[in-house]
């Protein structure tokens, strides 16, 4: 065997073994991140988000449809591309453990949270978790989560919390477009 040929087959050897090992591992996307809990996205029935006095719910109807109920006016169906950027989230949250020995919520904008997302779902018996979200970090984009009833401490990058406002025009489906004539 040429040393050419020699190179070649450990190349690919290479090769192979970092693409099974790419296929194959468990390793996670985000290093240092957990699952917060597991919840069937197809399971949860209800999403209430309250910021501060305003709080709004979504609903998943018997038909699958999900309708947006706010505190004030009438209930409408959601824009399901919202619902599903939320049921992606809320169904599987990860976010990095911050490792403190007693932490004080106040601190961290937990006590009072400036954002309460709770999700139950119709599973016998229903689940219910709520997650409070505080203020943002001192360092970096992200934000102070805790689950509640946990000592844990977590941070989350804000931009995976965005979707949940509790202003009911953020579910409203876009318009559709509007035929122009050349």
């Amino acid at each position: 065997m040429s040393r050419r040929t020699g190179t070649t087959l450990i190349a690919v050897s290479i090769a192979a073994i970092l693409f099974l090992y790419s296929h194959f591992s468990d390793k996670k996307e985000n290093p240092g991140e957990q699952t917060l809990y597991s919840l069937a996205p197809e399971q949860i029935n209800r999403i209430e988000i309250q910021e501060g006095q305003n709080k709004l719910e979504l609903i998943r109807e018997p038909s699958g449809v999900w309708k947006v109920m706010p505190q004030e006016g009438e209930s409408f169906t959601a824009d399901p591309v919202k619902v599903s950027e939320i049921l992606n989230f809320s169904s599987k949250p990860q976010a990095r453990k911050v490792e403190i020995f007693q932490p004080q919520w106040a601190t961290f904008g937990l006590e009072p949270p400036q954002k309460n997302l709770v999700f139950e779902t119709s599973s016998h018996p229903p689940v219910k978790k709520t997650l409070h979200v505080g203020r943002k970090s001192p360092v970096g984009w992200d934000v102070y989560l805790r689950v509640a009833g946990e000592k844990s401490l977590y941070l989350i990058p804000q931009y995976r919390i965005s979707t949940f406002s509790a202003d009911p025009k953020k579910f409203q489906s876009p318009p559709p477009p509007t035929e122009t004539k050349p």
